[in-house]
């Protein structure tokens, strides 16, 4: 009896955390519509609900992108994952003289933001001291670390 009730227990908590990492509402078709017309040629995309805006996960011409919108629809950002070598020479020039420029470079981002504003994510890290993301303007000066 006591493995029949540890089973059922089991199955009970498996349910219940698969329900949890569903999405908490679904997607607003003003999102997904808007989403739609920017991206048209957007491949395998999979919606996260992020509680104060929506998040869209998705490929395009082989390059993994995300796209945030509010719940109104309307566009917040995207951020696109690219190459060392198409970061701009001074961006990668201040990576290489900042407080950070012992650390390794793990991967980069551009991240277009409405009203036309431009940044690029570097996320460097150091084995004793974790992961940062770190955010510089088309200038080359940090914005900040996280």
């Amino acid at each position: 009896m006591k493995q029949l009730n540890l089973w059922v227990l089991l199955v009970g908590l498996n349910l219940m955390s698969m329900l949890c990492l569903g999405q908490a509402r679904p997607t607003p078709s003003e999102v997904t519509s808007n989403f739609n017309k920017m991206f048209p040629d957007a491949l395998d995309v999979q919606w996260k609900d992020k509680i104060n805006n929506f998040a869209a996960f998705f490929n395009i011409k082989g390059v993994r992108c995300e796209a945030k919108f509010a719940t109104t629809g309307s566009w917040i950002s995207t951020e696109e994952a690219i190459q060392w070598d198409s970061l701009p020479p001074i961006v990668a020039d201040s990576l290489k003289s900042c407080k950070y420029a012992d650390w390794k470079e793990t991967s980069a981002y551009i991240l277009q933001l409405s009203g036309g504003v431009t940044q690029y994510h570097i996320v460097v890290t150091k084995s004793d001291l974790g992961r940062k993301i770190l955010f510089f303007n088309p200038n080359g000066q940090l914005l900040a670390d996280h």
